[in-house]
């Protein structure tokens, strides 16, 4: 089994796309997007890999307390290239892509869980848990917003990185690998105390089942 390790992270505002992606056969993608306007479940992400894309699965998705939108998918690179990751056009939109070595490798079993949901105006935001089923996962947190801006995130005891992030817009990420099974949550603290939403995902080294499946605030969670 081989560990897992963030191989890169980048991020764009205001843009829908990001090119110059470096990815090695086998590699999680995962995309991060946020926008201006109520979440669109027929929101994609798709990318210019040779012989065509990609296939991304929808993570979670959702809205903050003003009602934007954010997604994270999540997709198998089959082959070593250099990609533009691409989310389907929407209004003052913003998006992160971290590249992760070392996954499960079968975009069917790679997702072990994954919840959104939102937070009320504060300067110390908390997610809610997630119990993970295999050791050494890799957590993703997406923080997002589109009321309070600049706002700058910071990582408050939780054991995550800040990887990511846009303050005119707002959207965070953060990441962690852990060594266990348990119960993890993220909290970050904001200099503008503001609602955000958020998804918090992990994803598994070793193989597993779950069937992939959009979730949306209000429903499954």
């Amino acid at each position: 089994q081989m560990a897992l390790a963030l191989r890169s992270s980048t991020s764009a505002y205001v843009a829908n796309s990001i090119a110059g992606v470096a990815v090695v056969q086998n590699d999680l993608i995962l995309v991060a997007y946020s926008y201006n306007a109520t979440v669109d479940a027929a929101v994609e992400a798709t990318d210019n890999a040779a012989g065509g894309s990609n296939t991304y699965n929808v993570a979670a998705e959702g809205n903050d307390p003003g009602a934007k939108g954010g997604h994270v998918f999540y997709a198998i690179a089959k082959a070593t290239e250099t990609l533009t990751i691409t989310c389907t056009a929407k209004s003052d939109n913003g998006l992160s892509v971290h590249v992760v070595s070392g996954n499960n490798t079968a975009l069917a079993s790679v997702l072990d869980v994954a919840i959104n949901g939102t937070t009320p105006n504060s300067t110390t935001h908390t997610s809610g848990n997630i119990v993970t089923t295999v050791a050494d996962d890799y957590l993703i947190a997406f923080w997002w917003q589109e009321v309070a801006y600049p706002n700058t995130a910071t990582e408050n005891g939780t054991g995550f990185t800040k990887r990511t992030e846009q303050t005119g817009h707002v959207h965070h990420t953060f990441d962690r690998i852990v060594a266990a099974t348990g119960t993890y949550n993220h909290s970050m603290t904001v200099g503008t105390a503001i609602g955000y939403g958020y998804i918090l995902a992990a994803f598994k080294a070793a193989a597993g089942a779950v069937t992939p499946q959009r979730t949306l605030l209000g429903v499954g969670t």
